[in-house]
């Protein structure tokens, strides 16, 4: 489980809900995770030209496009009844943070789950646009 850690959070997004499902099985695995982390391992090898690109012709450092898609599941986590939630903050058309996880409390709708998933969504967009701040490429408001 340790080597899928590094591409998932580093380099590879498109990994991390596969990963955390998978690693949450880690204390009690069954077969199930086994073959689970097989498949995550045959994706990784059998897509291994797949990276973070960043930039291109329609951005420039004061412009980096800041978008940030959220999302949450409604509870699907079947033991729990809790939400998997998610977000990702792009910058140059690519993900520079991003974060997929159960939430911590069991949501009543899917409209609280979306609506708490923002919070998070919107403190790692200020950092990301205070980080770019403070190195000189301030970017356009409103993100």
């Amino acid at each position: 489980m340790g080597s899928i850690w590094w591409p998932t959070n580093g380099t590879r997004p498109d990994c991390a809900l596969a990963s955390s499902r998978v690693a949450q099985g880690q204390a009690d695995p069954y077969p199930q995770h086994f073959t689970a982390l097989k498949r995550i391992f045959a994706y990784l090898e059998a897509k291994p030209d797949l990276s973070i690109v960043l930039g291109g012709p329609e951005f420039t450092p004061n412009n980096l496009n800041l978008r940030v898609p959220a999302d949450a599941s409604f509870a699907d986590h079947q033991e729990s009844r809790k939400s998997t939630a998610g977000y990702v903050v792009m910058a140059g058309g690519g993900p520079v943070v991003w974060k997929s996880a159960l939430q911590t409390y069991v949501s009543g709708s899917t409209l609280e789950a979306e609506f708490m998933n923002f919070m998070p969504a919107i403190k790692a967009t200020i950092w990301v646009h205070d980080m770019l701040k403070e190195l000189g490429l301030q970017q356009p408001l409103p993100i």
